[in-house]
């Protein structure tokens, strides 16, 4: 199986404007083609162990306290059929598998018995390497402590409410454990060579050599030896207040802060220069490597405001706004190659939301104010209908603005520049800046052979309402 790429890349000018996706399409000219064997079975299993112990404390009547600690041990996953593996590039056979002998279970995957015969010069298990069977040693330390409290200073109609807490997040199947490495991933992406007349078409753009020769790159994903479980911590505190016997209002300040979530790193990115990719890459034979790693970074905070109003003859209303700030922190290869990072916004940052809900209950059926006589059947029928609304105003969630072309001939997907200074046909200028005041400048493409400078996740979409009713 097989995927072209096609990005305008081989008919714009020397200038780097014009180009058509579709005009390289009908030319045969593919900016990138990637091809693997089809997977078979693949996964991880393993045994976690998780103890509790909490307590709560009542200082006094106005004053409760709850205290807790968790320990989970949660060993990183086994590949089944020993599918997991690392790249050492330092010892002179750099794949290193899942297996407790030096043999390698070449039953699990259509592509491995081929991926063997030519690649088995470089590929060790971790019994010979000395590594753990899962490759990836357990992280020992997933101790999470929790606090909370609940304090009336003024009586029963004022709450101040604070918490804190670690929550740890168990791997899942599509990570390490993902069919991921030689021999049992047998997959390659090749690159067209930029501002050269093309030879490679869709015709035989390998230029005959097959997957599973000794001429092929093949692409590895392999996992670290050393991972954080990923880890989210939360906090808040709130006042509520009752205003009325029928209005309570709530504010609160509530944050969350994620570390060493589930991400990816380049290993083999060249750095940007003329030429090849694949001739530039700094491990050879490979083509490109990304490591299974716990990187990610996130930062949630939050102002979040409540007024519930219950009024009578069937009436409720509840208002709630929130504003908040949603940033990550992670690899970026359009930045800076194997060693770019970025801190910029989530693509899920949503900075104002408001929310207007509303109830009614229609005073018809048994006991209400119209047909309050009726038969069973017809209040079974007729009785016990609500009017429901709910309203919401929120900001669009950021998007990245990009160029289809490999402006730094890495083999990775570019985004734009920022520039201060507006010049060449090139340019773009986004207005919705209010809110994320970094994407105030024009975007330009980069230089070519350059990185570009411009984080991701800086321009907002238009903000959203949805304004949907029910009976």
């Amino acid at each position: 199986m097989g995927i072209f790429n096609f990005t305008g890349t081989e008919t714009q000018n020397s200038a780097a404007a014009g180009g058509d996706s579709f005009a390289d399409f009908l030319l045969g000219y593919p900016a990138s083609v990637a091809r693997a064997y089809p997977a078979n079975n693949f996964g991880g299993q393993r045994w976690y162990q998780q103890y509790f112990a909490q307590d709560d404390i009542r200082v006094n009547p106005k004053l409760t306290v709850n205290i807790g600690l968790r320990y989970e041990y949660s060993p990183w996953l086994n590949g089944y059929k020993g599918q997991l593996g690392t790249f050492d590039p330092t010892k002179t056979k750099p794949i290193i598998v899942e297996g407790n002998t030096s043999q390698v279970d070449l039953t699990s995957q259509y592509a491995a018995p081929a991926a063997y015969q030519f690649f088995g010069q470089y590929i060790q298990t971790s019994s010979q390497a000395g590594l753990p069977y899962s490759i990836t040693y357990t992280d020992r330390t997933q101790f999470g402590p929790r606090v909370g409290f609940a304090w009336q200073p003024l009586g029963p109609d004022t709450v101040i409410r604070g918490g804190f807490g670690m929550f740890y997040e168990p791997e899942g199947t599509s990570g390490r454990v993902n069919r991921n490495i030689l021999p049992f991933l047998l997959a390659e992406t090749v690159n067209q060579t930029q501002n050269v007349v093309p030879n490679r078409t869709t015709a035989n753009f390998f230029l005959g050599s097959q997957l599973g020769s000794a001429l092929s790159n093949p692409s590895l994903l392999p996992t670290l030896t050393h991972l954080k479980m990923g880890q989210n911590q939360h906090y808040s505190l709130s006042v509520q207040q009752q205003l009325s016997p029928k209005t309570v209002f709530d504010i609160a300040y509530v944050g969350n802060h994620g570390l060493h979530l589930q991400a990816t790193n380049d290993f083999n990115d060249p750095p940007p220069a003329a030429g090849a990719v694949q001739g530039r890459r700094p491990f050879q034979p490979w083509g490109a490597i990304t490591f299974q790693s716990q990187d990610l970074g996130t930062t949630y905070q939050a102002l979040q405001a409540k007024l519930e109003r219950r009024v009578s003859d069937g009436i409720t209303g509840l208002i709630s706004y929130t504003w908040s700030k949603f940033m990550q922190s992670n690899q970026s290869p359009a930045l800076g190659g194997n060693i770019g990072y970025e801190r910029t916004y989530s693509p899920f940052n949503t900075p104002q939301n408001l929310a207007m809900s509303g109830s009614y209950q229609l005073p018809v059926g048994r006991g209400r104010k119209y047909m309050a006589n009726s038969s069973h059947f017809v209040d079974a029928v007729l009785g016990g209908w609500q009017l429901q609304t709910i309203i919401v105003l929120r900001s669009g969630t950021p998007y990245t603005p990009i160029v289809s072309t490999d402006r730094a001939n890495t083999g990775v997907e570019r985004l734009l520049h920022c520039s201060q200074t507006r010049s060449g046909s090139t340019m773009l200028r986004f207005s919705r800046t209010s809110l994320y005041p970094e994407n105030q400048c024009c975007h330009s493409a980069p230089n070519f052979s350059t990185f570009q400078t411009q984080p991701a996740s800086t321009l907002p979409a238009q903000p959203l309402m949805h304004p949907p009713a029910a009976l």
